[in-house]
């Protein structure tokens, strides 16, 4: 038996004893009280019996109270059950994610994600993919692989889990009047690995995956200044993120 079985036999348990104590109180102060009508007056039978009568009433409030209480704990006990077998769920699917190949992917403890653990870097006002050096569009390949391959395992292993997958373009700081024009090639060199991976029959499954594009520009508004190197030049780049979504947990 397992410990929290056990903690809610003795809460349970417990319960059981409070109501019988107080039901065999009632019980001796009514045998008091019909011990004392034997020598009452008939005044006095009846006080005696109006109190016996309201102890007794208050005996079954008291138990339907318990009653009440008792499912009132169980409900709750359910919902810490199920609340904590949903956190061990979310848990168990967010750790799916470190099965990513370390060979492309590395782990972003401050920043809680996944990044490309080798270097694609954008010519400056560059969006194309087939400028990028061989090797690094090779690799590129092999990681739209690893997602495709990763996502239809996961899909098997937890059929209720989707994932939005988020390719984000990014671009370095060029001149405070190139900022809305840095979002916009943020997210062309997003949209452009897109084509990429289909033009090379990269697909990802449409029923557990959706696909975000993009572009953070410079990160220089609110919110978009988030996995960004010191080096601007290194920003001339996109990242890869994979979250998952839960849905609805069985």
């Amino acid at each position: 038996m397992g410990k929290d079985k056990r903690t809610h036999f003795w809460a349970s348990y417990a319960d059981l004893m409070t109501s019988l104590f107080f039901l065999m109180v009632v019980l001796f102060i009514i045998s008091i009280v019909e011990l004392k009508q034997i020598d009452a007056t008939p005044l006095e039978v009846k006080e005696l019996k109006a109190e016996r009568d309201s102890l007794l009433n208050l005996n079954s409030r008291m138990v339907l109270r318990q009653k009440q209480y008792s499912e009132e704990l169980d409900s709750m006990r359910y919902l810490a059950n199920a609340t904590q077998a949903h956190i061990d769920k979310i848990n168990e699917i967010n750790d799916a994610t470190k099965n990513l190949d370390q060979n492309y992917f590395v782990y972003d403890s401050i920043n809680k994600k996944h990044k490309l653990n080798f270097v694609v870097r954008f010519k400056i006002d560059d969006d194309q993919i087939y400028n990028i050096p061989k090797v690094e569009r090779e690799k590129l390949l092999s990681v739209g692989q690893e997602l495709v391959r990763f996502i239809h395992s996961a899909a098997e292993n937890t059929p209720e889990v989707q994932y939005l997958l988020v390719i984000e373009g990014q671009a370095s700081k060029d001149g405070i009047d190139k900022m809305d024009y840095n979002y916009d090639l943020s997210y062309r060199r997003a949209r452009n690995l897109k084509k990429f991976w289909d033009n090379n029959n990269i697909h990802f499954d449409r029923d557990n995956c959706e696909v975000l594009i993009s572009g953070s520009g410079d990160g220089r508004l609110s919110g978009t200044g988030l996995m960004r190197e010191l080096e601007e030049k290194a920003n001339q780049r996109f990242l890869i993120h994979i979250l998952p979504k839960p849905g609805q947990i069985q």
